[in-house]
């Protein structure tokens, strides 16, 4: 009798071993899932700054030298705005993730919204302007974030003289750009998943 009970113990320890391993390998998946998410935010994040600056250098490329004066002095006919926004409306249409884009500059210290994809008029620009204007001043592509809206800001260089003139901003709705991130989150989940169902 006193022997039986003196074994019963020692019954439970392999599986309360492998309960332990197994809790310290869920959170090291757990860990793994979430660098892959951090990972895959940066990822993103330089995609679309690389997007926006490539599709601003093909417009400075073809920007007639006419063209170029007018957006430098903030003034479109009607002609030239009409043929650019037909351009960004229909980049926006073929872009799902988009939101808005639209070009605008700077007239002594004010920001100006020369053209955009838009017909309601609305303010396009977010609240912090320190992105839009070092776009232009320092000529590089930068990024900001203000309420529901991820912009990424590219500048818009005269082909003849190199000079920024104005900038082109790309807007998305942080929900859009998040569900890219829940796409990315549920694959890595999938593949824990399987890696964990396999250790165990």
């Amino acid at each position: 009798m006193d022997s039986r009970f003196d074994q019963a113990p020692k019954k439970e320890r392999p599986n309360r071993t492998r309960c332990i391993l197994l809790h310290m390998v869920s959170l090291v998946l757990l860990g793994l899932g979430i660098v892959h998410m951090l990972v895959s935010n940066d990822e993103y994040r330089h995609q679309k700054i690389s997007q926006t600056t490539n599709i601003a250098r093909m417009g400075s490329v073809f920007m007639s030298a006419d063209l170029a004066n007018d957006i430098s002095d903030g003034q479109l006919n009607s002609a030239n705005y009409q043929s650019i926004k037909d351009e960004l409306v229909g980049f926006k249409n073929n872009n799902e993730d988009i939101s808005s884009i639209f070009i605008y500059t700077q007239i002594e210290d004010e920001l100006s919204v020369l053209v955009d994809s838009e017909s309601s008029g609305e303010d396009l620009m977010a609240d912090d302007t320190q992105a839009y204007r070092q776009a232009l001043t320092k000529s590089t592509p930068m990024m900001t974030e203000g309420g529901s809206i991820k912009t990424v800001v590219a500048p818009l260089t005269d082909a003849q003289t190199g000079n920024t003139i104005a900038g082109l901003a790309i807007n998305y709705s942080v929900s859009s750009w998040n569900t890219h991130l829940y796409k990315n989150a549920v694959q890595a989940g999938q593949e824990v998943l399987l890696a964990f169902i396999l250790l165990t």
